[in-house]
């Protein structure tokens, strides 16, 4: 399965110099303006996190320096549309995202969690089982519980 190509380990490899910090990073927010910029003249590239845990951190770092749930719908959009180009998510893992975000303000990885079926009866019960079965029905069906 291939995935999108990683042009840069840091996004502050694509922003003016001015913008930068002396670590390499960038010092504050782009403004809306500058992310509807970079949006369109970044078309051909795509972005790709390190890992889902690094991928989401940023995020929801992303979503809290952008005050996302205060933003009105146009700004929202915008924002959406630079997460999605980042971290190469689908729309639908996107919106699952913000919206765990929007209930817990925190953007995590869930841990796997697999549907088991209750034990009906425990190794206790089933000796029970046996034994009444013996007293009631002699020991031909014994081994059918076990």
């Amino acid at each position: 399965m291939a995935g999108p190509i990683r042009e840069s380990n840091h996004l502050s490899a694509y922003l003016p110099e001015r913008e930068r910090s002396q670590s390499g990073t960038r010092t504050d927010v782009m403004s809306m303006e500058e992310l509807q910029v970079f949006l369109n003249s970044s078309g051909s590239l795509k972005f790709n996190g390190y890992s889902r845990p690094e991928t989401y951190a940023w995020m929801e770092k992303t979503l809290r320096q952008y005050n996302y749930l205060a933003r009105p719908r146009a700004q929202k959009d915008l924002l959406r549309q630079y997460l999605r180009k980042m971290s190469g998510y689908s729309p639908a893992h996107l919106t699952r995202l913000i919206n765990q975000f929007h209930c817990t303000r925190q953007v995590r990885v869930r841990s796997y969690r697999r549907h088991c079926f209750p034990t009906k009866f425990t190794r206790e019960d089933q000796l029970l089982l046996v034994e009444v079965d013996e007293l009631h029905r002699g020991e031909s069906r014994v081994y059918h519980y076990i």
